[in-house]
């Protein structure tokens, strides 16, 4: 009687051969972040505010600085008729004669 080698593809016979390499890992990041090292980044852009400030002695109206100066007020004082001012009061002189 013959003995017929028959191949079975599906498994493994101990003279079968496999190879092994050494396993590359690949880093990836999600859309829209870039690799760094082990870090994924990602840049987010934004307009930034607009502050409008003035130097000292000017003050901020809309978009412009305007100068302001500052003097003392003159004070004028002012009675009604038939009265005067004496020491920043309004006196009425009433002139009676001596009897």
């Amino acid at each position: 009687m013959k003995k017929s080698n028959i191949s079975n593809n599906n498994t493994s016979e101990p003279n079968d051969t496999k190879t092994e390499s050494n396993a590359t890992s690949y880093k990836r990041c999600p859309d829209g972040y870039t690799l760094n090292g082990n870090t994924c980044t990602k840049s987010v852009k934004e307009k930034p505010g607009k502050v409008f400030s003035c130097e000292n002695g000017f003050v901020l109206e809309g978009k412009q600085c305007k100068k302001v100066e500052i003097t003392p007020a003159t004070v004028t004082y002012s009675c009604s008729n038939g009265y005067e001012v004496i020491d920043k009061y309004c006196v009425k002189r009433e002139v009676k004669e001596v009897e």
